[in-house]
């Protein structure tokens, strides 16, 4: 999917299947967001079988597809979010680019874009899955409890169960040992292709996922390439290639059964996966 904006930040939500893109606005800065959720599933509520992620991303339904819903808050410079949970985007506000001071809280609903609670004083302390603390000036820490809000229709108890998982990947520059570790193992496999700059590992139970960078024909076009490796059956089960790669964007992460990258400032990819 490609975003006229750029990609700023991406937010997965633990609770609920949500994912939220934090864009800017490049000459302006200007923020923007797009609110992501898998569309009902197939045949009903009661067929277990969903669709993909990828299904939003129909031009036909419009920036993001049909389940998705680009939206701005009314402060629309110097705000940044902090969490994501049950469907709530937790923002922070800043007074400009001069004074990094916090001042500032928003939660606003990511589908209704409806301002569920703010205080303008107002400054994140400590931000865990089951923890929000905030300081209003310099009055004492205060936890934001969930059931003392207006969020009676969203369900929300303080100390829920993680629904849905995010796994991160480790970051290896060419200074660092584990960098020359996966790039022979990349060019034992893929001899004209050696890894540049920096690439991202990870590993679950049965699967490798690595991107790199590497430097494709003579005109040494910059490349990135985003695969996956089944440790089972010992070859490589996906692998996605970008031309005109920029450095800094080998990102990539897993969310539940997801794997979801970002091979430039304005494309986000979803691809569902299997047994990893």
């Amino acid at each position: 999917m490609t975003i006229p904006f750029l990609i700023w930040q991406v937010h997965f939500d633990p609770f609920q299947k949500n994912i939220l893109l934090e864009l800017r606005e490049e000459n302006t800065g200007e923020v923007h967001f797009l609110s992501i959720s898998p569309p009902a599933p197939k045949g009903g509520v009661n067929n277990e079988k969903e669709n993909d992620f990828k299904d939003n991303y129909s031009p036909s339904g419009g920036l993001g597809g049909e389940n998705s819903i680009f939206w701005q808050m009314p402060e629309r410079f110097w705000v940044v979010t902090r969490k994501l949970q049950h469907g709530l985007a937790f923002i922070q506000c800043y007074p400009d680019h001069t004074r990094p001071e916090m001042v500032g809280i928003w939660v606003i609903d990511i589908f209704s874009n409806k301002i569920l609670w703010k205080e303008p004083l107002a400054k994140f302390v400590e931000i865990e899955y089951d923890k929000i603390l905030y300081q209003i000036q310099d009055k004492k820490f205060t936890q934001f409890i969930f059931e003392e809000k207006d969020f009676s229709t969203k369900n929300i108890k303080n100390s829920p169960e993680i629904s849905y998982k995010t796994l991160f990947p480790e970051y290896y520059t060419q200074d660092l040992e584990y960098f020359e570790l996966v790039k022979n193992f990349i060019l034992k496999y893929f001899p004209d292709e050696m890894p540049l700059y920096e690439l991202a590992y990870l590993e679950t139970e049965k699967c490798l996922f690595i991107a790199y960078y590497f430097e494709q024909n003579l005109a040494k076009e910059k490349t990135v390439c985003y695969c996956i490796f089944d440790k089972e059956k010992n070859h490589f089960i996906s692998k996605k290639t970008f031309k005109n790669a920029q450095e800094g964007f080998i990102r990539f992460w897993l969310y539940e059964n997801y794997w979801i990258f970002t091979p430039n400032y304005k494309e986000i990819l979803i691809e569902k996966i299997e047994n990893f």
